[in-house]
């Protein structure tokens, strides 16, 4: 099928992070099932080209976090007459005072809108009523596997622990107030002084490694750093069960791709989480240490409820706009 004119717009890996995996994994769903589309690239962000772009497209989606680009891209497919779809890829209005004054203004003006948590969805509802709420998971079609290095990596980690975590760190990010939002460095402080269970940290920009070192921590040999760019999906297969340690989120990849894969995920309650995960945190009876140890005793099944791949709900929204 043809769409008229369809641009999405975006990031694409590298860097590795759940939007820029969000949007390859659309354009890659495009492809199988040979829709025709525009990507523009923002990381090669031209004024020129991206106001053609916007210009010569019937429908835009956009793909990325930053408040006063997605009201500009919001304005700028009013002007040119543009049905516009933004994404918000976290928590609304997780930013300053001034950033999420243009956040309000995008989500006000965009002709759609898609929230990926409950708690955001009940807010842009009221300011925009065409608000959806809507998955961020699509299953990857292909993947790549480990590179010998760090497979084995995680191969030597088996050997002398009873059970295998992983979480991902793209990137040693803080929030308004100075937290650290991944909660790697709690992880951390847990598997030091529990060396029967192993931790494997995806942190493909090495941040958070060199973090460690810079402070003199000494990592013992259950707590595996895997550096540079490669699939955290491949890194979720070799686990038992996936860690989601933050303090804010929106609609995490991570999560979701656990699931897919029939693994065991904790998470903390900053956002509403699937069916199928284990929940702890504030206002819950769970702290990190019972969840693990919850995980590590429950039965499996009870754990794994397989989520939807939200790419057919976009075809299908792109299709009713092309109608």
């Amino acid at each position: 099928m043809r769409f008229k004119k369809l641009l999405i717009i975006g990031k694409v890996p590298p860097p590795i992070g759940g939007v820029t995996i969000h949007t390859s994994r659309l354009l890659d769903y495009l492809d199988f099932k040979k829709l025709e589309y525009n990507f523009y690239d923002n990381s090669s962000f031209n004024i020129i080209t991206f106001l053609y772009s916007i210009c010569k497209a019937k429908i835009a989606h956009i793909h990325l976090n930053n408040p006063f680009f997605l009201f500009i891209f919001s304005l700028l497919c009013r002007i040119f007459n543009t049905y516009s779809i933004i994404t918000i890829h976290g928590n609304i209005f997780g930013y300053s005072k001034i950033l999420s004054f243009f956040e309000w203004l995008s989500i006000k003006i965009s002709n759609k809108v898609i929230l990926l948590n409950e708690y955001s969805y009940v807010i842009a509802i009221k300011i925009n009523s065409n608000s959806l709420l809507m998955s961020a998971f699509i299953p990857p079609i292909r993947t790549i596997p480990l590179e010998s290095d760090l497979q084995r990596k995680i191969e030597d980690v088996k050997t002398h622990t009873s059970f295998v975590f992983c979480t991902n760190a793209y990137s040693l990010a803080y929030d308004k107030y100075g937290k650290e939002i991944y909660g790697i460095f709690e992880l951390i402080d847990f598997f030091l002084k529990n060396k029967h269970l192993a931790l494997i940290i995806s942190d493909p920009n090495g941040e958070y490694y060199n973090n460690i070192l810079a402070k003199g921590v000494k990592v013992t040999n259950n707590i595996k750093f895997l550096l540079g760019n490669h699939s955290f999906v491949e890194v979720v297969k070799a686990s038992d069960c996936v860690i989601r340690n933050t303090i804010t989120d929106g609609d995490s990849l991570s999560v979701k791709e656990a699931l897919y894969f029939g693994k065991k995920v904790i998470a903390t309650n900053c956002v509403d989480r699937p069916d199928g995960v284990l929940v702890y945190g504030v206002n819950t009876p769970l702290k990190l240490n019972d969840a693990i140890d919850l995980s590590i005793n429950s039965n499996k099944e009870s754990f794994t409820i397989k989520p939807k791949n939200v790419a057919i709900e976009l075809v299908k929204l792109y299709k009713n706009l092309n109608a």
